[in-house]
């Protein structure tokens, strides 16, 4: 699951029924994430202060609701890791960060929850499932 889903989860007028399902979801079963989800949300909430959709305190309070959500963090990756991130980068028009998101539910055989649109049609090109 990657961050264009999880920041919808904090504002209500970005959330979905099926972002609000995903969420949901964790109650029965842990979501997988890279280890730099935490920060990409986080920065997330820092870049809606500067944009005056949320205030400071307001931002505080939901990176502190993230701690209450089950996502299992993978490890950093490892050089090898690295080599495939960026060969699937390059392959597909990506963000490192993004092909990390692509790069996790190919190695686990997990289905992707994503709303960027490059990083559906990557999926979609590898196979991966999305939610």
């Amino acid at each position: 699951m990657d961050v264009s889903v999880a920041v919808t989860w904090f504002f209500e007028d970005e959330v979905t029924k099926r972002t609000k399902a995903i969420l949901d979801g964790f109650l029965e079963e842990a979501g997988l994430a890279p280890c730099l989800w935490h920060v990409e949300v986080s920065n997330a909430m820092v870049m809606a202060v500067r944009r005056k959709r949320l205030s400071p305190i307001e931002a505080t309070r939901n990176i502190e609701r993230l701690a209450s959500i089950p996502i299992v963090l993978q490890p950093p990756p490892g050089s090898r890791q690295l080599i495939e991130v960026a060969a699937l980068a390059t392959t597909h028009g990506l963000t490192t960060y993004d092909a990390l998101y692509l790069d996790l539910a190919l190695r686990e055989g997990a289905m992707l929850a994503t709303d960027d649109d490059d990083l559906k049609k990557a999926a979609r090109k590898c196979g991966v499932a999305l939610c």
